[in-house]
């Protein structure tokens, strides 16, 4: 494992929380718009509104998903016998 490795290891680590929370913000703003909309198929499936409100948070929370760190590599989960 080298440096560059190590390095960006402790930045999901570190910052999992936070990372997290960010998450938990970008869904809260979809379902949120999507409730908010419910009643009104024309204003829900309007784009000026879905790409922002529904489909970026969405990207963005995927995207914060595949930070380094945030979720343990199957290497590092503890093993279990199988009886």
């Amino acid at each position: 494992m080298d440096y560059s490795d190590k390095a960006s290891r402790k930045v999901g680590t570190r910052n999992a929380l936070y990372i997290l929370l960010l998450i938990s913000a970008l869904i809260l703003i979809r379902e949120a718009f999507s409730m908010a909309t419910v009643n009104n198929a024309e204003k829900q499936n309007n784009e000026h509104f879905w790409y922002p409100l529904i489909a970026l948070p969405e990207i963005l929370a995927v995207v914060l998903y595949t930070t380094r760190g945030l979720v343990p590599a199957r290497s590092e989960l503890p093993k279990t016998s199988s009886n």
